[in-house]
């Protein structure tokens, strides 16, 4: 009953994807917060878009975002397959900035996906 408590106190289900939806019944609050996690990723990078100086690296993560999701079968982006591609660096306390750039591995990915798009 709790995870359906937290469903409406953060919107319907309608705001919520069905994988979502299924992981958080199975494995309940521990796996939301990695969810809600993952849904601010998008939010920091488009900030990090705003930025000239990070521009460039916010760019090529969201490439490498959408290609994530466009390969899951669930069209998730998973912490355990967005992680290991980048690196992040945080501003500082108490500010939550975050600056994502790919890491090696990222960046083989992305010009793999390059190359064969």
């Amino acid at each position: 009953m709790f995870i359906v408590d937290v469903l409406v106190l953060m919107g319907t289900r309608e705001d919520f994807h069905p994988c979502q939806i299924n992981i958080l019944l199975k494995f309940g609050q521990r796996v939301f917060n990695k969810i809600e996690n993952m849904g601010k990723l998008m939010n920091h990078l488009t900030r990090q878009l705003k930025d000239p100086e990070h521009q460039q690296d916010a760019e090529e993560c969201i490439e490498i975002y959408n290609w994530i999701k466009d390969t899951d079968k669930d069209g998730c982006v998973w912490s355990s397959r967005w992680t290991p591609l980048v690196d992040i660096t945080f501003k500082g306390y108490p500010s939550d900035i975050r600056r994502y750039k790919l890491n090696i591995t990222g960046a083989t990915l992305l010009k793999g996906i390059k190359n064969n798009g």
